[in-house]
């Protein structure tokens, strides 16, 4: 009776190709994606002292640019090609956190092999699974996510809503998230140079990067609040409440 799609892509896709017989296009909605914005992703409330306490923990140091990366260790994720960009990388004050972990059963035993190298360099830090991914956000400058598909990705949303200049490539859903030069970039597939260039360029152009963190935040709090997610479902839904 109705299509809700997250990304805006799969909104036209639908309508383009009738995926509901006989029906009009009113019954497709786009209700795009969102986060808590007013309480776990809210950067005001975010306590300060654990701030300190993870750089201190992960030897972060006040000139450090930290870039972060959220999900599973897996190659579509673009994982290998986000380290990869490391070692281009002409700055020094770099530091790399990967969030997330191999899921149970996964058989991209290949890329594991790869990232086995990476675990021995000290400012490129794994943290496995973890509770307080908006805390480490909050202490990130960059967030990266290289992905080779993606439907609409919440961890570049979750990323913005923490001040994060983005990096992603320009695949469905992300695109419709990050506007290139605006408050962040859009890269190729597998291009791990693209992503080193994107690094090395915000992170030698202070007012750049605080350009971009800004407009994420902004972005995040206008566009993704899961609140109006929800409300434009039950809208259709209170249509047959009787």
């Amino acid at each position: 009776d109705y299509i809700f799609t997250q990304s805006k892509e799969d909104y036209h896709t639908a309508i383009k190709n009738n995926f509901l017989k006989k029906s009009k296009q009113s019954n497709y909605l786009h209700i795009s994606n969102g986060i808590d914005i007013d309480n776990q992703f809210n950067f005001e409330l975010i306590n300060k002292d654990n701030l300190t306490n993870i750089k201190q923990e992960l030897e972060i140091k006040d000139g450090d640019i930290v870039v972060t990366f959220i999900g599973r260790l897996v190659k579509e994720k673009g994982i290998l090609d986000l380290l990869d960009s490391y070692n281009k990388l002409s700055s020094k004050n770099i530091k790399y956190i990967v969030i997330g972990d191999l899921p149970e059963g996964e058989r991209d035993s290949e890329t594991q092999k790869a990232l086995k190298k990476y675990k021995k360099e000290k400012n490129i830090i794994f943290t496995g699974q973890i509770t307080n991914i908006n805390e480490y956000l909050a202490l990130s400058d960059i967030y990266c996510l290289p992905s080779y598909r993606e439907g609409m990705p919440r961890s570049i949303i979750e990323a913005m809503a923490m001040k994060n200049a983005i990096i992603a490539t320009n695949i469905r859903g992300s695109r419709e998230e990050v506007i290139d030069n605006e408050n962040g970039f859009l890269v190729p597939l597998q291009a791990s140079m693209y992503i080193a260039n994107k690094i090395e360029e915000l992170a030698n152009d202070n007012n750049k990067l605080k350009k971009f963190k800004e407009a994420s935040f902004i972005r995040a709090k206008n566009n993704y609040n899961e609140v109006d997610v929800v409300k434009k479902q039950l809208e259709i839904f209170s249509r047959f409440d009787k």
